[in-house]
């Protein structure tokens, strides 16, 4: 499958289902975020030499895959997109938690940069907190973020 659907471009980009909407639409900023903590992950994954911290990683990048399949899908798509189960989503925060319970992992708030494969894991925390900016709303895609300055609204 090629990256380029020679379409052209004209500010627009397709959903799975072929829909087109604007390459600023929020679902298109979300599901990119989505994509650009799984790259994060996959980097951090290829350096990674702890078996555990690693399967526990492509477990995760599996899910986001998922997340971002259903993102990238319109409701309106004659396709349909895989559902994200709130089986789903228990899975993936005791996931979290255990990683968060074992020794030695989260022991400290440091500066990223110590060690090469901790600075490489310390990417994806600050894409995923982008990514939790944006959600549902209205039929259509709302963000947190505060349009009358740069900063984030805190609702």
């Amino acid at each position: 499958m090629s990256i380029t659907t020679k379409q052209g471009d004209g500010g627009k980009t397709s959903l799975v289902g072929g829909i087109r909407v604007s390459k600023a639409d929020l679902r298109v900023e979300a599901y990119g975020t989505i994509d650009e903590l799984n790259a994060a992950l996959g980097f951090a994954r290829s350096i990674c030499t702890n078996a555990e911290v690693s399967s526990w990683t492509c477990d995760i990048q599996k899910t986001l895959f998922h997340i971002g399949s259903a993102l990238a899908t319109a409701p309106e798509s004659k396709k349909g997109a895989a559902p994200l189960t709130a089986e789903d989503v228990d899975w993936l925060t005791a996931l979290v938690h255990a990683i968060e319970g074992k020794e030695g992992i989260l022991s400290d708030w440091s500066l990223p940069g110590a060690q090469t494969e901790a600075a490489a894991f310390d990417v994806a925390p600050t894409v995923c907190r982008r990514g939790t900016l944006y959600r549902p709303a209205d039929g259509g895609w709302k963000c947190r973020k505060s349009t009358s300055s740069p900063g984030l609204a805190l609702h």
